[in-house]
């Protein structure tokens, strides 16, 4: 394919993204700020989720960094997910070189600030957006 070929089909497809949905669907994101503690101390590290309480429509998720997360996202309900590993000192073939071990990482947050959370949030248009998850590991 030549070059003017090539920018050609870009261009295409970077318009076809661009246009998509009518100028009135425009999607307003906002600043959500927050703290993670587990045990009461900060989480060193982990990340945070935040789901559709109702299941439709986009998550939003970032990265935890001494406990504290920021991003933005749609307003609405949310069920909220935190998620955390750390080594285990063991090592495992890595699957994909023959003869290379990885680390082996376990997950240590308890399912029920996960895979079963019962951490909810209501993003709204005018608030503050700051929320803050007391996690227990027992």
């Amino acid at each position: 394919m030549v070059l003017s070929q090539k920018l050609s089909l870009y261009a295409v497809i970077v318009f076809s993204i661009a246009g998509c949905g009518s100028s009135g669907d425009t999607v307003v994101l906002y600043p959500v700020t927050g703290v993670v503690l587990l045990d009461g101390e900060p989480l060193p590290e982990g990340d945070i989720i935040f789901l559709p309480a109702d299941g439709k429509g986009r998550s939003e998720g970032g990265s935890i960094k001494e406990g504290h997360f920021e991003l933005k996202m749609i307003e609405g309900a949310k069920r909220v997910e935190v998620r955390a590993s750390r080594d285990t000192g063991k090592l495992a073939d890595s699957g994909i070189e023959p003869g290379k071990k990885v680390p082996i990482r376990k997950d240590y947050i308890p399912a029920k600030y996960n895979d079963k959370s019962e951490l909810k949030a209501e993003v709204t248009a005018g608030g503050e957006n700051m929320f803050s998850f007391e996690l227990l590991s027992k």
